[in-house]
């Protein structure tokens, strides 16, 4: 019993020594490759990063990950095709031996697969699609790079146009919102690139412009609603898209925008509430979508841009509450000088009701003129605009001789109407 116990520890301290030198050579030959890698002597890193990869492949992580980057290497510098598929071709066995030795991985490893044979133009462009389709729908989450996400697409459409798979343009539609969907929660990512998503969006849809239509838009989402309804990703890509492609005068957007300003309310969707709003001559409406709008936004120039266009609407039909939509979107962007032109063209217009006596409507001109000029002020590109829409006015105020007349030289007038401000009469 006495010798079957000590074999059994004297096998075990073998083991363990035996792992032990193991472990040692793996660290030296590690540090030996990265402190080539770091370097820059690629091709020097490679005996021993080769070593490790055989002798240690799941001692870490980075015999991948900068195993990788010592095959990209040599393949940009391969002397013919030949040797340079090779080593593709072995990259790709590398990205097998990743996901094998570290299941848990998050690097994208199917993706990177395909985007080498993409990139290096020897693989098949099925054999391309079908490692990004399996990747974007078993590992979503990690589907984020935008370079992939347009040749996912593209490879997709391709077989549409080649009538290949019995593809429809429902189809089309349906891919292109799980890949928004997907750019739409990647882009929330502080370290995303959002301008590459933004190309590889205006990419896709550029692609689709010409079966991409209100025609096709509108029945698509008439059948998808019931089953994506709850899904706020969708509708605001789906609202997005209808007013891109013009598609608002539809019952079904005003359906879509409804839903999602009820299932999260944003300046968005109370945006495009207003502009089916207007659509539908409901001035009233639109304006009170297009304010929540505005106090909802959290950029300055869309809340600058949102509460002038309410201005706008309510330029004929209500001075007052048109100006202090104006003042909004000067507060939110102080560098509007359209603001202060359509405040001015308001007080031009209402010297009828304002003025107490025939000087006095005339003088509202005055206030007109200075408020024009205002706007060449805060935004020079305008200067030009303001001081002719400026000049414009003083024709209407009062002359030099109904000034003296009226003995008004140097006086303030005041407007107790629903301006209920004051203008300085030039002193002769």
């Amino acid at each position: 019993m006495k010798t079957k116990i000590t074999f059994i520890g004297i096998a075990f301290f073998s083991f363990f020594i035996t792992a032990h030198a193991q472990d040692s050579g793996c660290t030296e030959k590690v540090m030996r490759y990265n402190d080539l890698v770091k370097a820059n002597e690629w091709n020097a890193a490679f005996l021993p990063w080769s070593e490790v990869r055989m002798m240690c492949p799941s001692f870490d992580e980075t015999i991948y990950t900068t195993g990788s980057k010592i095959l990209q290497y040599k393949i940009d510098n391969a002397a013919t095709a030949d040797e340079k598929e090779i080593i593709i071709r072995d990259l790709l066995k590398l990205y097998d031996q990743y996901d094998k030795n570290f299941p848990k991985n998050n690097n994208g490893n199917v993706i990177n697969k395909a985007m080498a044979l993409y990139d290096a133009k020897i693989g098949t462009p099925n054999e391309i699609y079908a490692l990004l389709d399996s990747a974007f729908k078993k590992y979503p989450e990690n589907f984020t790079n935008p370079s992939a996400l347009y040749v996912y697409f593209d490879l997709f459409y391709k077989q549409f146009t080649e009538g290949t798979n019995g593809i429809q343009v429902d189809d089309i539609l349906a891919r292109r919102d799980a890949v928004f969907s997907r750019i739409a929660v990647a882009s929330k990512d502080q370290t995303a690139d959002k301008r590459a998503y933004r190309r590889v969006s205006e990419g896709i849809d550029a692609l689709i412009s010409g079966v991409a239509n209100c025609e096709k838009l509108i029945p698509y989402y008439q059948k998808t609603f019931e089953s994506k309804k709850a899904d706020v990703v969708w509708l605001e890509g789906a609202t997005a898209y209808l007013v891109s492609k013009k598609c608002t005068s539809d019952s079904l957007f005003i359906k879509l925008a409804t839903e999602l300003h009820q299932v999260n309310p944003t300046s968005k969707s109370a945006y495009y509430l207003g502009l089916s709003a207007l659509k539908n001559k409901k001035q009233k409406e639109a304006i009170v979508y297009f304010s929540q709008s505005a106090e909802l936004s959290t950029s300055t120039s869309e809340k600058a841009k949102t509460y002038f266009m309410a201005a706008s609407l309510l330029n004929n039909s209500n001075k007052s509450e048109a100006r202090d939509m104006a003042r909004k979107a000067i507060l939110a962007d102080p560098s509007l000088g359209e603001a202060y032109l359509l405040i001015a063209r308001l007080y031009a217009k209402s010297g009828s009701e304002c003025g107490e006596n025939a000087f006095d409507k005339k003088a509202i001109n005055f206030l007109a003129a200075e408020t024009a000029r205002k706007a060449g002020e805060v935004a020079p590109f305008l200067k030009a605009t303001a001081n002719m829409q400026a000049d414009g006015y003083l024709k209407n105020a009062p002359s030099r001789a109904e000034i003296k007349e009226a003995k008004k030289s140097g006086k303030n007038i005041v407007f107790n109407c629903w301006i209920n401000e004051s203008v300085r009469v030039p002193k002769l």
